[in-house]
């Protein structure tokens, strides 16, 4: 079974080192391992957590040159990151 075959069976088991919040995205067998205790912490930047996703400042690079559709990508992420933002505050 080649890397991409198993990457499209979610249950292939998959191991994922500094993981963050970028884990599991639907895949059932994962294991992540990262320094952080995030199940204990809740990401939250006061409880030590010090990975860029748990930094409560954000810098978004939106200008990529001639390369419209990166720029597009990111205006489309930001706005999905501001709506999760909204949903867990």
């Amino acid at each position: 079974m080649s890397l991409d075959e198993s990457l499209r069976n979610k249950n292939s088991p998959v191991a994922i080192v500094g993981a963050g919040i970028s884990a599991q995205r639907g895949f059932t067998n994962v294991t992540i391992f990262d320094k952080q205790p995030y199940q204990k912490s809740k990401y939250s930047f006061e409880d030590s957590c010090d990975a860029a996703n748990a930094d409560p400042n954000k810098i978004i690079r939106v200008a990529y040159g001639d390369e419209k559709i990166y720029q597009d990508l990111t205006l489309e992420a930001l706005k999905h990151w501001e709506e999760w933002n909204e949903q867990l505050a």
